[in-house]
């Protein structure tokens, strides 16, 4: 198991990318980034990370892309992305395991792009209607516009918090 400290970025506050991909990390702590306010891209792709904490992206406010892709991420948590406005990029493709969780967990109007190939982060009702509109998340199907998307996982949100 590898972790990072707490305070291993601590005296970088003006950084403003971060590429830990491929690095078998397989805890973060709710302060591992917390001093690095100016962070705007960070990558953990490829680390074995089956979960992370809510307040993780807490003190980043200007977070534009997030690679969680290949991650073995079970679980989302539900406010992850609550302090993260400017989020465009959400890229959470190919973590088999993650699994469907009601609630909201980004800003929605922000995003451009949402990777969910090879995932099930979806709510099982969905699951079914993509599949049959052939633009099921999967390698070599279309992908729908994010309009699409959206609006679907708004009918899909909307369902579940009433």
């Amino acid at each position: 198991m590898v972790s990072l400290d707490d305070d291993f970025f601590a005296y970088n506050e003006n950084l403003e990318a971060i590429d830990l991909k491929w690095n078998s990390i397989s805890a973060l702590s709710a302060d591992t980034f917390k001093h690095n306010p100016n962070l705007v891209k960070i990558t953990l792709t490829g680390n074995p990370l089956p979960a992370i904490p809510e307040d993780l992206f807490a003190n980043n406010p200007d977070l534009r892309e997030v690679r969680l892709d290949f991650t073995l991420l079970k679980v989302l948590p539900t406010n992850l992305f609550i302090h993260n406005p400017h989020l465009r990029y959400l890229n959470l493709n190919y973590n088999m395991e993650l699994e469907w969780m009601s609630g909201r967990t980004v800003n929605k109007p922000s995003l451009e792009f949402v990777g969910l190939l090879n995932t099930w982060y979806l709510h099982p009702d969905m699951r079914k209607e993509f599949c049959e509109e052939d633009w099921c998340l999967r390698a070599g199907n279309r992908y729908p516009t994010i309009n699409q998307l959206v609006k679907l996982l708004d009918r899909y949100f909307d369902e579940d918090t009433n």
